[in-house]
């Protein structure tokens, strides 16, 4: 653990103050004893609920859980992020308030929108996004 946040973070990462580490399964007050068992049915991940704009295209849902493909997962959360973003994008080139101002044709990855996502996937798993009228 600490080799990987020396290489993520920087040699200060390698003297923390303190570490702690939880297995939340053997917390009392967090888990039962049917978290120890392997689950019976995998979950049904990236339901269209959870893929398609809501609210009258104005919500958008970003996360690993919202991913068709191996949900759960981190690569499903980029997925899912990236997703978003473009249908975030979508919307407002459809409004007439353009779609990518990073002057690239088709956008990619350049508009600070799908660089945002892709971060905020990375960093917290899950997000809810939302444009603005």
């Amino acid at each position: 653990m600490m080799a990987q946040l020396g290489r993520l973070f920087g040699p200060a990462a390698l003297l923390p103050r303190s570490y702690e580490e939880v297995d939340w399964t053997r917390e009392r007050l967090s888990s039962t004893a049917q978290d120890e068992a392997p689950p019976k049915v995998l979950p049904a991940y990236g339901h269209p609920l959870l893929r398609d704009p809501a609210l009258d295209g104005r919500l958008f849902w970003a996360g690993a859980e919202t991913s068709p493909l191996e949900g759960g997962l981190l690569g499903s959360a980029v997925q899912s992020g990236e997703h978003a973003a473009r249908l975030v994008l979508t919307r407002r080139a459809a409004e007439g308030r353009g779609g990518c101002r990073s002057g690239r044709a088709g956008g990619g990855h350049s508009h600070p929108a799908m660089r945002v996502m892709r971060a905020a996937t990375l960093s917290k798993g899950s997000q809810l996004v939302t444009s603005r009228r």
